[in-house]
């Protein structure tokens, strides 16, 4: 059984994953057994991550909701390179107006490194 899991579409990380845990050669009783234990394993570790990232915070860079939604939402790493890319868009684009359409607010920004074309 164990040997059918590879020729999924599962990637090869997780591949890797699962061969610490089975072998080709186990009953269906001892696969079941290996598999729940694999999961276990990595429910424990996804578990740790995010009481890990509960405890430790980034400190935000700017008062954008964005800003604080993501922190809250992404891992450290993701969230950083989020970060990355907000703080650099805001130096590169101002707030020039925002509508409302509904319930939604719409930002229209302004290209700092571009002339105006009026």
């Amino acid at each position: 059984m164990s040997g059918l899991m590879r020729v999924t579409s599962r990637s090869k990380n997780e591949n890797s994953f699962f061969d610490r845990f089975l072998t080709p050669h186990l009953t269906l009783v001892e696969f079941w057994v290996c598999y729940e234990s694999a999961l276990e394993a990595q429910r424990h570790k996804q578990s740790k991550l995010n009481s890990d990232n509960k405890h430790s915070e980034i400190p935000r860079k700017t008062k954008l909701n964005l800003e604080v939604h993501a922190s809250e939402m992404y891992s450290h790493n993701i969230f950083k390179d989020f970060q990355t890319e907000l703080v650099s868009a805001l130096s590169d684009y101002r707030f020039k107006d925002v509508e409302k359409i509904n319930e939604i607010k719409i930002y229209i920004l302004t290209d700092l490194q571009m002339p105006n074309k009026s």
